[in-house]
């Protein structure tokens, strides 16, 4: 919005204003555009979506979360990507997203499957990995499983959700997606 106001000759104090008292419906705009990319999926699907991209990739060992680009279903979000100039705003607008899907649930992580705890009976098992990206996948698992042996803290998305499995399940997921694609 702001280079949108720029180019009708609105800057300096005047555009600030602008941008403080249209902070809110702009978020709520983001937080809509978020949920309709994840509509169509199940609910804890879509929650696990908004996790894998908040838990991000790259950095030592894939596991840091700093690398600039989004889990390839919310590309179109913005301009796309986490270290974009609307890149926090669209990470705060999926944050949002996220605990509307939620709800007063909880989202549970487990070895076997991804579920929204009581309120839902829907699950996503880690089998079915054709949703998540090798990287995604390869960053959650091995956050879980670092944390699980060593108590290194987890990325600030994880600390809302329950952790479910040992070490066992969670390496197994882990070396899932470390795993060689077959050779056709």
């Amino acid at each position: 919005m702001s280079d949108r106001l720029e180019s009708q000759g609105v800057t300096g104090p005047a555009r600030d204003l602008l941008l403080a008292v249209t902070a809110s419906a702009r978020h709520q705009a983001r937080v809509e555009a978020a949920l309709a990319v994840v509509e169509h999926l199940p609910r804890p699907l879509a929650a696990l979506a908004i996790v894998l991209d908040a838990v991000g990739v790259g950095g030592t060992k894939g596991l840091e979360g700093r690398a600039t680009a989004r889990l390839p279903i919310f590309r179109q979000l913005g301009k796309g990507r986490k270290q974009a100039s609307d890149g926090d705003a669209w990470s705060a607008a999926l944050l949002s997203a996220l605990f509307k899907i939620v709800g007063t649930g909880t989202l549970v992580l487990g070895p076997t499957a991804v579920s929204l705890g009581e309120r839902d009976s829907d699950e996503f098992g880690w089998n079915d990995q054709d949703f998540i990206p090798k990287p995604w996948g390869h960053a959650l698992s091995g956050n879980v499983l670092v944390h699980l042996v060593t108590g290194s803290p987890l990325p600030e998305v994880l600390t809302n959700v329950r952790l479910e499995g040992d070490v066992s399940g969670w390496a197994t997921v882990f070396n899932r997606f470390n795993e060689e694609a077959p050779t056709p």
